[in-house]
């Protein structure tokens, strides 16, 4: 929870000394973030994901990690390959470097051997030794104090940015009245980060993350530059973690799936988690439409789909599109039954359903989405779903993440619904038994 006080100011008009990092002004705090964005290592890392983005692939297990070379778990995910790191912390003291007076001996000394430390590959000791410097206290000049401040901001800056590369498009974050927005399971939360270096790299490797994925805006409203971004000068907050941390020996966990909340949190738990189900049929792969290809190929002759999507690790919408197109096919129609959460600024999350008609054209690709009407509520929802599965073929329903409860209305026409469950590299047992728990065995008879 945050809460934020007094007017929001643009970042070039702020003076708060924490939300500046000990910098001498906003504009030189965007003097640094420009640096830190365009540096080479960023870059060709920024490239690497992008790619991955584009080809609909997962980026997180092969270019990221948070456990460091000994063993330590980092509170964000940083480059899985140690020389983007090193590369990356070499630019910024070089840069550093260079733009120190000749006076500043002391710090010159000092950068000069880090860059060494750099030049020889040993990640674990520049670690170390960057970390001291930048904790120092006792520095011998005023020029030495800001030098060690505008340091510390660009490392912050640079693992916020690697912090964006790490999320979902789509899922994690979209695009909303100019801004790149934090989501949860693809709905606005209407959380921001507190952290000036945070919020920056979100506007600015979040807005190319977008395009790269295929998710488009909410609306037209062209993208603020990173200086038109405001901040609250004071705020305050607590996690929910921090609630459980102090608190937790106190709270008794009432869940379907226990046993993963219980072992993050340290709290009680009634019982240990069920056994995951074991699938009737299960099919591997890498790449998101042939899973596409195999799952569609699996549905039964006269039976809609009902896919669940436990898999957040791609945005939700490229993955109902890969299925939607090879289950309806070129020059096709059919009918789409989606249901999901909008998460409220109050933290509540409210249900949103959907029945839409869906054109493929001759290339293969989605050109029209229509919706059937607004649909007011679950018990209308289920109606639409009911007529349409009088022609169960042209229908599929879709559950946008493992937490959405169906609770589709049971009647002898469920038995023309065939169902899967559409799982990543993220997911583990517990996700599984959740998507189907969730779906009433699911929904009675389907």
């Amino acid at each position: 929870f945050s809460v934020s006080l007094g007017d929001e100011q643009t970042i070039s008009k702020l003076t708060d000394s924490k939300l500046l990092s000990g910098l001498e002004s906003g504009d030189r705090l965007l003097q640094l973030s420009e640096r830190v964005k365009n540096l080479n290592s960023l870059e060709e890392f920024r490239q690497e994901v992008l790619t991955s983005l584009r080809n609909n692939a997962n980026p997180r297990r092969q270019l990221f990690r948070n456990v460091d070379l000994n063993g330590v778990t980092y509170s964000t995910w940083i480059p899985a390959d140690t020389q983007v790191i090193t590369n990356s912390y070499k630019e910024i003291l070089e840069e550093t470097l260079a733009s120190l007076p000749d006076s500043a001996t002391f710090l010159r000394q000092e950068l000069e051997r880090l860059i060494g430390i750099a030049d020889s590959g040993n990640l674990t000791s520049l670690n170390s030794e960057l970390t001291n410097l930048l904790q120092k206290t006792d520095l011998p000049s005023k020029v030495d104090t800001q030098a060690i401040a505008e340091l510390a901001y660009q490392r912050a800056d640079l693992h916020a940015r690697w912090e964006t590369l790490y999320k979902v498009p789509g899922n994690e974050f979209g695009q909303e009245s100019g801004l790149i927005v934090l989501r949860k399971t693809g709905e606005t939360t209407g959380e921001q980060f507190q952290e000036v270096a945070r919020r920056i790299a979100l506007q600015e490797e979040g807005a190319e993350m977008l395009r790269a994925a295929g998710v488009t805006p909410n609306d037209t409203t062209p993208l603020f530059s990173v200086d038109r971004l405001t901040f609250s000068p004071d705020s305050s907050a607590i996690s929910m973690a921090e609630l459980y941390e102090t608190y937790g020996k106190r709270v008794v966990l009432f869940d379907a799936t226990p046993s993963t909340a219980q072992a993050q949190l340290g709290i009680l738990s009634t019982d240990i988690s069920e056994s995951a189900i074991r699938p009737r049929s299960l099919f591997v792969d890498n790449n998101l439409d042939n899973l596409a290809i195999n799952g569609v190929s699996q549905v039964p002759e006269g039976k809609a789909l009902s896919l669940v999507i436990s898999d957040d690790s791609i945005d939700f919408a490229t993955q109902t599109n890969a299925f939607l197109r090879e289950r309806i096919g070129p020059n096709g129609q059919g009918y789409v039954a989606r249901t999901r959460y909008r998460q409220l600024t109050n933290g509540d999350a409210l249900p949103e359903y959907f029945v839409e008609r869906v054109t493929v054209n001759s290339d293969g690709v989605i050109d029209e989405v229509v919706s059937l009407g607004k649909i007011e509520n679950m018990a209308q929802w289920n109606d639409e779903i009911q007529r349409l599965l009088d022609t169960p073929d042209g229908l599929t329903i879709v559950f946008e993440g493992r937490n959405r409860a169906v609770d589709l209305t049971v009647t002898a026409k469920n038995q023309n619904i065939h169902w899967q469950q559409l799982l990543g590299e993220g997911n583990n047992g517990e996700h599984l038994t959740q998507g189907w728990k969730r779906n009433r065995i699911p929904a009675r008879g389907g």
